[in-house]
C-alpha cells in the first residue's frame, strides 16, 4: 500500500499475500491483518468500501517526486536500492508483484542515473559522471549505452586505463555471452582511448 500510494482492491491484496489459500481464506486473513493493523492506529491507512490506501512519505515517493520534477540529482539520491531487498515472500503471486515492481523501480533508477550522468557529462563533471555511470554498470554489465558513457567520461576525465579496462571487459563478455561485438560506436571509443 505504501509503494502505491493510491486506492488498493481488498480483492487485490488478498490476491498477493494468500491467493492459493482460495478468496474465502484470503479475504478472512485480510480481515484479520486489518484488525491488527488498526491497532497500531496508524492514522493514514485509508478505506473506502473495498478499497484501502495508505499515504506515507518513502523513499518511493521522494524517488517519483523527484522523477516528475526532472532533479535527477533528488532522484538519484533518493533511490536506496531495491525494492524491499533481503524480503523473501512466503506467496508465490506477492513474488512475482514484488519482482515486476523491483525490475521496473530499478530500470526507472537506471534511465534517471543515464540523465544525469548525461547532465554531470555536459557540466564538466565527467569524473562524478563515471561514478555513477559505474554503479549502473556493476547491475548491467552488458548495457552498451552505459558502457558508451563511462568511455566518453574516462576520456574527457584523463582516466584511459579505467576507460581501456571497461571497454575489455563489456568486449570480453558482450563475446562469450551474446557472441556479438560491440557497436561500432562503441569501437570508436576504446580505440580513442587506445590512441591516447
Amino acid at each position: 500500500l505504501a509503494f502505491k500510494a493510491d486506492w488498493v482492491a481488498r480483492d487485490h491484496l488478498a490476491f498477493l499475500f494468500w491467493g492459493d489459500s482460495g478468496s474465502v481464506a484470503a479475504r478472512k486473513n485480510l480481515r484479520h491483518l486489518l484488525s491488527r493493523v488498526r491497532a497500531l492506529e496508524l492514522a493514514q491507512l485509508e478505506v473506502q468500501g473495498e478499497q484501502l490506501r495508505w499515504v506515507v512519505d518513502s523513499d518511493v515517493q521522494r524517488f517519483q517526486r523527484s522523477l516528475a520534477a526532472g532533479d535527477w540529482l533528488e532522484a538519484v539520491g533518493a533511490y536506496s536500492g531495491k525494492l524491499l531487498a533481503g524480503l523473501t515472500p512466503e506467496s508465490l503471486d506477492f513474488d512475482d508483484w514484488l519482482a515486476q515492481e523491483r525490475d521496473g523501480l530499478h530500470g526507472t533508477y537506471r534511465d534517471a542515473a543515464i540523465q544525469y550522468a548525461k547532465q554531470l557529462e555536459g557540466t564538466g563533471k565527467a569524473l562524478e559522471a563515471s561514478e555513477l555511470l559505474l554503479s549502473v554498470y556493476k547491475d548491467d554489465p552488458l548495457s552498451e549505452d552505459v558502457v558508451q558513457g563511462v568511455l566518453r567520461c574516462a576520456a574527457l576525465s584523463g582516466n584511459r586505463s579505467l576507460g581501456l579496462t571497461i571497454f575489455e571487459r563489456f568486449t570480453a563478455t558482450l563475446r562469450s555471452e551474446l557472441g556479438l561485438a560491440p557497436l561500432e560506436a562503441t569501437a570508436q571509443l576504446g580505440q580513442t582511448l587506445r590512441l591516447e
